[in-house]
């Protein structure tokens, strides 16, 4: 008979064991079911997502494969439980455990005396990498020793940045800022570690070269990408322009191929991880969470979230919590229906939090713009810390963007304009284009270039479907032009994406998210009588 009333029991030091209010034995046989128990068991509220458990059990294969894994898991823990089947509570997208009744032998007071002489999860048959990782880290807390941080160099991703045959002279200088710029990029954005010279043992994943020239105030700029000790060709790619002098955040050309190496670096290493089994390590996890966010569908910035919370708990960086500021000022913005992860007070906490991590970082300056332009209304510091993303790294695309709102929401429509352009550009190779063209459309309306304004709505509806912003847009372009019919069909698509959305809503309601389009002429109550 159990001493816990009516909980399950889970028996996590020693053997993993599940025992009924009866005291019969429920442990499930299978060794990755015992493991989904363990998971769910050790997690805040006993509560994981999908992928997340996917990645920790099946970690060797590919999205569908662990996803129907996971659902037979699933199936064997339910048949299990028995008449408790219901402790097990699941959704399209997470796992979780009723915590009203279990009973977990490691929240007792005096776990961790036990814990000397119990291992935890004794006997565990599962092999998967990515599950021994986590168990292996579960042991050291357990038994007070610290665990053993796995470096971007033992994962391979490192990056040669070549510097071994320097060239003198203002060619020389050049191509030397242009790496500068491109190091800075990669050592904010990812844990890859930046290799500075030739190693007689060192095998960098990639290698980064760039040669310059410049004569008569022109210039020329190339820069390659290299895989492997076989110098396998990446990637290239060339620039020309005029060049008056020698700062890299005048020029938009060089800031703009700066960034494309930075996209051709993390495109490189999601492909080989999606090739290999190797560990999922926390630059490849925010990377997939960024694309993720990018998508606007509310499942996929779901595990998205979830994904850059693993990328904080494997390295603690002030970016990844940047990134969980700019998904929820996302959705805030856009009041998202669905999960909640929006809260100001989260907003604000995890910005402050960021800028402690790492106060020089474009990207967490750049989100506590935001938090502090459209969580606090506080466009002074939303500015200043705008400027200070510039200044930190000119070939951050989001560093340009933010500026430009900042503007923007000051009112000075034609420079926020300026700003947006080259945000665009900077960031126009992006798998993310489609939000530099919506920040285009922004200041393109309230600077009335309205048939310039259609033209970067278009493309960013064109590239993202869930993307609402500019379907909003282009409803009351549309309708502006007189082409009702084209207006009535965004608009029905914005009714799918958007079940709350009406006319009324856009034109009247002050906390409705388009506000450029009330600073313009566009969004007035003659929209609503074209429209009717």
């Amino acid at each position: 008979m159990s001493d816990h009333g009516d909980k399950l029991e889970i028996t996590l030091l020693g053997p993993l064991a599940l025992t009924a209010p009866g005291g019969d034995v429920l442990t499930p046989k299978g060794a990755k079911t015992q493991g989904l128990f363990a998971l769910l068991a050790c997690s805040p509220g006993y509560s994981r997502s999908r992928v997340w458990l996917q990645e920790k059990l099946w970690s060797d294969r590919g999205r569908p494969q662990a996803a129907a894994s996971l659902r037979q898991a699933l199936i064997e823990a339910r048949k299990a439980l028995g008449p408790l089947e219901a402790i097990l509570q699941t959704t399209r997208t997470t796992v979780q455990l009723d915590t009203s009744r279990v009973w977990i032998d490691l929240e007792e007071p005096d776990a961790g005396d036990r814990a000397k002489s119990a291992e935890f999860f004794e006997g565990c048959r599962i092999r998967d990498p990515e599950f021994r990782a986590w168990m292996d880290v579960k042991r050291a807390e357990l038994s007070g020793a610290a665990p053993a941080r796995v470096t971007p160099a033992a994962l391979g991703r490192s990056i040669l940045i070549r510097r071994d045959r320097p060239v003198a002279g203002p060619d020389g200088l050049l191509a030397s800022m242009f790496l500068d710029t491109v190091e800075k990029t990669l050592t904010e954005a990812t844990s890859m570690q930046i290799v500075h010279a030739e190693a007689a043992r060192s095998n960098p994943m990639l290698s980064l070269s760039a040669e310059a020239f410049l004569d008569s105030g022109q210039g020329g700029l190339r820069a390659a990408l290299e895989e492997g000790e076989f110098q396998r060709s990446v990637w290239g790619g060339t620039v020309s322009f005029t060049f008056g002098g020698t700062d890299f955040a005048d020029n938009p050309e060089l800031l703009k191929l700066a960034h494309d190496v930075y996209e051709n670096v993390t495109a490189t290493l999601i492909r080989r991880n999606q090739a290999e089994t190797a560990s999922f390590d926390a630059t490849l996890r925010a990377q997939m969470a960024i694309r993720k966010l990018f998508t606007f569908n509310p499942e996929e910035q779901a595990e998205a979230d979830q994904l850059f919370l693993q990328a904080f708990e494997r390295d603690p960086r002030g970016s990844y919590l940047a990134w969980r500021v700019m998904l929820r000022v996302i959705r805030q913005v856009e009041q998202h229906d669905g999960i909640d992860i929006g809260m100001p007070e989260e907003i604000d906490e995890f910005a402050a939090r960021a800028l402690e991590l790492e106060p020089s970082n474009s990207m967490v300056l750049a989100a506590a713009s935001n938090a502090a332009m459209l969580v606090r209304d506080d466009f002074l510091a939303a500015r200043e810390l705008a400027e200070r993303s510039v200044r930190a790294n000119p070939a951050n695309p989001f560093s340009w963007d933010c500026l430009g709102i900042s503007h923007l929401m000051e009112g000075r429509s034609e420079s926020a304009h300026r700003l947006q352009l080259r945000a665009r550009h900077i960031g126009q190779s992006s798998p993310f284009k489609h939000w530099w063209d919506m920040g285009c459309c922004l200041t393109a309306t309230v600077t009335g270039r309205f048939e310039e304004a259609r033209q970067y709505a278009e493309a960013a509806a064109a590239l993202v479907p869930d993307f609402r912003p500019p379907l909003r847009y282009l409803t009351a372009i549309y309708a502006n032009e007189r082409r009702t019919d084209d207006a009535y069909r965004v608009m029905r698509r914005l009714n799918t994406a958007e079940p709350r959305f009406s006319l009324d809503r856009m034109v009247n309601d002050p906390d409705y998210p388009a506000a450029a389009l009330k600073r313009s002429t566009l969004a007035s109550k003659e929209l609503l009588q074209i429209l009717r």
